[in-house]
């Protein structure tokens, strides 16, 4: 993930990832929404590639 998309975070211990797909420009970010924010701060990544998910 940092490598393709430069995500620096410490939340290595949820569900998180990237999907990578020939039909998109960019990979899409996916992990918890509280740590959307690290990923808005730490890729390059559009906002609508950065989708998280509720702790519930």
């Amino acid at each position: 993930m940092n490598y393709i998309t430069g995500y620096d975070g410490w939340s290595f211990y949820v569900h998180q990832g990237i999907i990578i797909s020939l039909d998109s420009d960019e990979p899409l970010w996916f992990g918890r929404q509280q740590d959307s924010n690290g990923a808005r701060i730490t890729t390059w990544l559009k906002e609508e590639n950065i989708n998280g998910y509720p702790d519930e």
